[in-house]
């Protein structure tokens, strides 16, 4: 037998709703390895009976757990045991296998049939699959010399359980088409994408409530910086192999994932390969810049690369972070960032006036892309990417800021490792400034955007809590013109109901009304009880307190969980009311 790839272990994170078939009659109980950091018990081994058998499938399920269910329990995992089963030989095994070819049948136990295990597992991981089932004892003493993969016995039940199976029975695929054809084994990240758009393939995407994707885009939304090629195996990588693998597929068609599975290469040079043989120019690195800037605005009118024509997709965009430039005087903005290979970053900057100049200094001898977005006041995108010169320095000045270009997004990635991927990978620090010339120096306002909790489209609550946030950084750069301009920011002689946003670094007679407001709130909120007219970190610290203190009337309303510093328009009424 050729030297393969030994032991790898492909694991199915997530919160599963798998279902599983099942007969009336068991069979004789049979010994099973079992993988312990994923069993919920950490054992290395258990008995499991044949419950199941039909043309494609034989089922066991783990004795223990079986043993203890009730009749009625054992009757409801009948019913999902037969849809299932036909799921699986009617539409999973026929579309997977003529998309991507089949697996090793009848493979190394001379059974055409793939074996499901099904075992309790910790809540966190819904199955798995591991190539040493593909080995004999010989060669690796816990082999279970099958063709099969493993469910969580403890979370079945659920229409979703048929993405689950098709993502688990691609890996019995990969195995085929590359390990056991050309003698190497894939990166997990690759591997894992190919199986994690299976489910999109099938059709079981095309709604998106309650699916698959949908909790994959959620994962990716709350961390979409995770690195794409680093895989540790955690929820976030999921979204972001999925969501990658999605755009691919978007833009090039299923036949260059097909292509690039069954090509010698492996991860980011089969890509390349298969985007040749498909009769595309672009390689692997261009396809992940291009995935970044799409990924910012999602809009095909800037080009074809830049969208996602899934119809749940449409409206997928990452918030990045954002700085409101002041809109008169001068400002600077110094970044550091930490990043790691293959990740994306999304930095937005809107506001400011006249020219603004942007420098980014990169780590030497490190492979850099900085793309960057120009929003245009006419609703259009222009996307470029900034040159680095040998002094790793890339310097670009755009004209018209607040005219005639209403924002700026850079999206700066390190493409720096493209061998020996595996493990963890070590972060870089990037660093930028962005700067306005001209004028009285004044502070920029930074505002970290949360991530959408919710997919790929808001709800009502979180787009109420979105237009709050608008009305609120209006409000604000509104306050900071006046302010530049010698208007009532500063000017306020006497306390009386506060009608203008307040906010981290203003100064003046309303800030002072507002610290003694805090003051006679008591310690709790104001301990330092400090009257400076100086809205610094204890000012801000002391109206959180007190946002958080009346969460129910200032954050619930805009779904904050917690207090901003930010003495808005919720914030302001609650104040005056008192």
């Amino acid at each position: 037998m050729p030297k393969f790839a030994i032991g790898k272990i492909l694991v199915l994170s997530f919160f599963i709703f798998s279902a599983f078939g099942v007969d009336a009659l068991a069979q004789s109980a049979q010994h099973f390895f079992v993988e312990p950091s994923y069993d919920a018990l950490k054992r290395d081994e258990l008995s499991a009976s044949l419950i199941k058998t039909t043309s494609k499938v034989s089922w066991y399920v783990e004795d223990e757990w079986w043993n203890g269910l009730s009749e009625g329990q054992k009757l409801d995992i009948q019913g999902d045991a037969g849809r299932l089963s036909q799921e699986f030989e009617s539409k999973i095994y026929p579309v997977l296998t003529a998309k991507f070819g089949s697996e090793w049948t009848p493979g190394i136990d001379g059974d055409p049939r793939l074996a499901i295990l099904l075992h309790r597992m910790k809540k966190d991981v819904s199955g798995y699959w591991t190539s040493a089932d593909e080995f004999e004892k010989l060669q690796i003493p816990t082999s279970n010399e099958r063709e099969m993969v493993y469910l969580n016995a403890e979370k079945i039940g659920g229409d979703v359980a048929k993405s689950f199976l098709a993502h688990e029975f691609t890996h019995l695929i990969e195995f085929q088409q590359k390990d056991r054809a050309f003698n190497v084994s894939d990166d997990s990240w690759f591997y894992e994408m190919l199986a994690e758009v299976a489910p999109t393939i099938l059709g079981y995407d095309d709604i998106l409530n309650g699916s698959y994707l949908e909790q994959r885009v959620d994962r990716f939304l709350s961390r979409p910086a995770d690195p794409l090629t680093e895989w540790q195996s955690d929820l976030y990588d999921y979204g972001v192999v999925n969501i990658f693998g999605q755009y691919l597929r978007n833009r090039y068609g299923d036949s260059v994932l097909s292509d690039a599975l069954k090509s010698r290469n492996t991860g980011m040079k089969s890509i390349t390969a298969a985007l040749n043989k498909n009769g595309f120019s672009e390689d692997f690195a261009q396809v992940f810049t291009d995935w970044t800037i799409a990924m910012a605005i999602n809009n095909c009118s800037a080009g074809q690369a830049y969208c996602l024509k899934d119809g749940n997709l449409k409206n997928l965009r990452v918030i990045p972070s954002t700085y409101f430039l002041p809109l008169s005087g001068e400002s600077t903005v110094s970044i550091t960032v930490q990043s790691k290979d293959w990740a994306g970053n999304w930095y937005k900057f809107i506001g400011g006036h006249d020219t603004v100049t942007l420098e980014f200094k990169s780590p030497e001898e490190l492979n850099v892309k900085i793309p960057y977005i120009l929003d245009m006041s006419d609703g259009t995108f222009s996307v470029s990417v900034l040159k680095v010169g040998s002094d790793s320095i890339g310097k670009l000045e755009i004209p018209g800021f607040g005219k005639t270009v209403r924002s700026l997004i850079i999206i700066p990635s390190v493409q720096d490792k493209v061998s020996d991927i595996s493990g963890s990978y070590p972060s870089y620090v990037l660093s930028w400034t962005v700067k306005i010339s001209g004028g009285e120096e004044t502070e920029p306002i930074i505002v970290e955007r949360p991530r959408p909790q919710t997919g790929v489209s808001y709800t009502a609550a979180e787009l109420q809590r979105k237009i709050a946030e608008i009305q609120q950084t209006i409000a604000a750069l509104r306050a900071q013109l006046a302010a530049a301009q010698g208007g009532t920011v500063s000017g306020v002689s006497s306390c009386g109901p506060f009608e203008k946003n307040l906010y981290y670094g203003m100064k003046g007679a309303e800030v002072s009304c507002l610290q003694d407001f805090l003051k006679k709130q008591g310690p709790d909120i104001y301990p330092e009880g400090l009257v400076t007219g100086n809205f610094l970190g204890l000012t801000k610290a002391a109206v959180i307190r007190f946002q958080e203190k009346y969460a129910y009337e200032i954050l619930a309303p805009l779904s904050f969980s917690h207090g901003t510093g930010f003495v808005g328009s919720m914030t302001r009424a609650k104040i005056n009311k008192l």
